[in-house]
């Protein structure tokens, strides 16, 4: 690295408005780092590079991008359609059976609370009719005493 900004060298950036320029990445470093670098520093040939390879990555997505559209505008609209209706049917299905299905569980449901209930009772009647009896045998084992 030299810490000479004045020299110049033919080098020059492609116009593509993508990536930083050589004069910016150079700007940068000298204010971050407080290091100056010349036009013909190998760090520039870098610039280039990722500046070249950012133009053609650009152009390969905007290629992408007209196609993927001019896709979606053709036979890609037309398929897009038909998925959004298989979808609706889909849910309308899901939400039919769905509701019928639920509707089972809570009617199964109801019946074995209905049978809890039933055998609740059932089991109080005893429990009831056990501590009658065992009061009735309390107070007739003390009156024969």
């Amino acid at each position: 690295m030299n810490n000479s900004e004045t020299t110049e060298s033919p080098m020059s950036v492609p116009e593509s408005g993508i990536g930083l320029s050589i004069d910016e990445v150079r700007a940068i470093l000298h204010r971050a780092a407080g290091v100056s670098i010349d036009r013909d520093d190998p760090l520039c040939l870098l610039v280039l590079i990722l500046n070249a390879y950012m133009g053609a990555f650009d152009a390969f997505a905007a290629k992408h991008r007209e196609g993927f559209s001019a896709y979606l505008n053709g036979e890609g609209s037309k398929y897009l359609e038909q998925a959004k209706q298989a979808a609706d049917t889909l849910t309308k299905g899901i939400s039919q059976s769905s509701v019928s299905e639920v509707k089972a569980i809570f009617q199964s449901c109801n019946k074995s609370l209905g049978t809890y209930q039933s055998n609740m009772r059932w089991l109080t009647i005893i429990v009831v009719a056990m501590s009658l009896a065992n009061v009735l045998a309390v107070i007739l084992s003390n009156v024969g005493h």
